[in-house]
């Protein structure tokens, strides 16, 4: 329990860290992110809590650094998962699945109940709330398994049967459809060389009938390709609400959308791709100006970075009785230009978005420079009376040392004695 607790209060140190974030609204998106989404194991804790205009919790089901038992695991999603599908409909826009969501991976245990099932695919056929599901392992393993038991395999529109391997062996490369019914969702990229970033750790999909497939594998060595090769992307609607519903044959932490484990990534617009998939599938306007945008979001990443870093060097000072108190009232200047920049990032006035940013940039920076200013001011008497100390140490070990083996001083000559012999 101590292990769950603590992974819960990182995420809360964290988005205290982070900032202010603005006030919900109909233009803040609101997610449900299930499975392996762990700060560690996913980079949508660190993508969204960076973006004015993604809300999300993240309801742990999978854990590559494991921190949480299955039953741990249980409770938090009591807690965390809405309680009933009305609810689910009324607080979230979307699902995002990563991994193994309906098991726990080391135990093969369920993790969510039937009912929990049951709310989860009406509030997509019949709430509208469309899911974006990666990591579809092997075709032997219980998350497969557990999803074709369930009532949501219906809703995949790949079929779950067909022998499949995710593998690290696995190279590949994507090739965007070039459909002229599509949307600009992905085609949008590819000025920007989305077909040229090199990815890792990848599987096969089998399509159902009526699906959309949006981009193929290539210069991959993933064997028995299909005439048209292996899909990267499939979708399709489902339920009354026709809502989307899409898998990808890869995974959100791998190479191409970011590089967990087969660091670096080729590919800088990971989650410009990702917010796109999210506005299609919610019927709003996609980005006119995605350069533009990912400047934006790139410079909101790095301000949560920055501002990370800032907040330790003044707390790293502090335990030392630096006065931080002049610090902790430019971090909040910095923090209100933050907020300024997302709520214009909100409605859309991205160019104003940009110049507070930039402020916010300009006073961050201030803020590092005079904590590492402070910091080395609290370190230096630490030096000083270091020093001091092993400075005087020496001194005594010296004058010591002087006095019993060069002197000699305390030393006195025992007079040698022969005892004579009797005769």
């Amino acid at each position: 329990m101590r292990t769950a607790v603590a992974f819960f209060a990182t995420l809360a140190i964290v988005a205290l860290l982070i900032g202010p974030q603005p006030a919900l609204s109909e233009d803040v998106i609101t997610i449900i992110a299930m499975g392996q989404v762990g700060p560690k194991d996913c980079p949508l804790h660190t993508w969204f809590s960076a973006l004015p205009d993604i809300d999300y919790i993240l309801v742990v089901t999978k854990q590559d650094v494991k921190v949480m038992s299955v039953e741990e695991m249980r409770r938090w999603i009591r807690i965390y998962l809405p309680r009933n599908r009305e609810e689910l409909v009324s607080k979230y826009d979307q699902y995002i699945f990563i991994d193994s969501w309906l098991t726990d991976w080391d135990t093969s245990m369920p993790v969510l109940t039937s009912k929990q099932v049951e709310d989860i695919k009406w509030s997509v056929g019949e709430g509208g709330m469309p899911i974006y599901a990666t990591g579809i392992w092997s075709s032997e393993t219980t998350m497969v398994n557990e999803i074709l038991a369930s009532t949501m395999e219906e809703y995949y529109p790949v079929d779950l049967t067909g022998p499949r391997q995710m593998d690290s062996k696995y190279v590949y490369k994507v090739r965007l459809s070039r459909n002229p019914d599509l949307p600009p969702v992905l085609t949008a990229f590819l000025t920007l060389g989305i077909e040229k970033f090199q990815g890792q750790w990848v599987g096969q999909l089998y399509p159902k009938e009526g699906t959309t497939i949006w981009g193929t594998l290539y210069d991959t060595n993933i064997p028995n390709p299909p005439p048209d090769g292996w899909p990267w992307l499939v979708s399709w609607k489902v339920g009354t609400k026709q809502t989307l519903f899409w898998v990808a044959a890869d995974d959100m932490e791998v190479k191409w959308w970011y590089g967990f484990y087969n660091p670096p990534t080729q590919n800088p617009y990971g989650v410009d791709i990702l917010c796109n998939i999210i506005y299609y599938s919610l019927g709003k306007p996609l980005a006119e100006d995605i350069l533009m945008l990912h400047d934006l979001r790139r410079r909101f990443l790095e301000f949560n970075d920055r501002k990370a870093v800032s907040i330790g060097l003044i707390e790293f000072a502090e335990r030392f009785k630096a006065n931080t108190g002049p610090l902790w009232r430019d971090m909040e200047a910095a923090n209100t230009l933050q907020k300024q920049a997302n709520e214009a990032y909100l409605i859309h006035e991205f160019s104003q978005s940009q110049e507070y940013i930039s402020q916010g940039e300009e006073a961050l920076i201030k803020v590092g420079q005079r904590a590492l200013k402070l910091k080395d001011a609290a370190l230096l008497w630490v030096y000083v009376i270091e020093w001091l100390a092993v400075t005087a140490v020496s001194m005594i070990a010296g004058t010591v040392l002087w006095t019993l083996m060069i002197k000699r001083r305390l030393y006195r000559e025992v007079a040698a004695t022969r005892t004579k012999g009797f005769r």
